[in-house]
């Protein structure tokens, strides 16, 4: 573990705070991964609000979402848990959780024929928002939210 989060926080810079960010998602992910394959979304989400606890709320979000987002997409790479969304989501909503930092995780769906010539025509989507701030994903139609408090 020490030799993957030292070549991640040297190869991309982290500071501190991020490299905490890193560490903790890189724990929680496999653990995620297991969770909702077992027992699906909802136990998932109920498991890790009761087991993580909710870090003293700050003024300021500890490492911004978009940046949280890209360090959890580098930390599931040096994984062997499911790489998706929901997945990823979850565990980014717990260390935000456990930073006490103030964010959402968002469902959204999209049925727009804009998938190019694949089969598919809908579209399911997670991703973690401040609280109170602006919706980072305009194409998706939200159908669930699960705040951080």
């Amino acid at each position: 573990m020490i030799n993957q989060m030292g070549a991640l926080a040297s190869a991309f810079r982290l500071t501190r705070e991020e490299r905490r960010f890193a560490a903790r998602a890189w724990l929680l992910a496999p653990l995620v991964t297991l969770l909702l394959r077992r027992y699906g979304f909802r136990k998932t989400v109920e498991i890790v609000r009761e087991r993580v606890a909710l870090g003293p709320v700050r003024s300021a979000i500890s490492v911004p979402v978009a940046r949280a987002e890209g360090l959890v997409a580098r930390v599931f790479g040096l994984t062997l848990a499911h790489d998706s969304c929901l997945p990823k989501s979850i565990v980014q909503l717990a260390v935000h959780r456990r930073n006490g930092d103030r964010v959402k995780l968002v469902i959204g769906v999209r049925r727009d024929g804009q998938f190019g010539d694949s089969d598919i025509d809908f579209e399911g989507h997670a991703w973690i928002e401040e609280l109170g701030g602006p919706s980072r994903d305009a194409r998706h139609a939200v159908i669930h939210e699960v705040s951080s408090a």
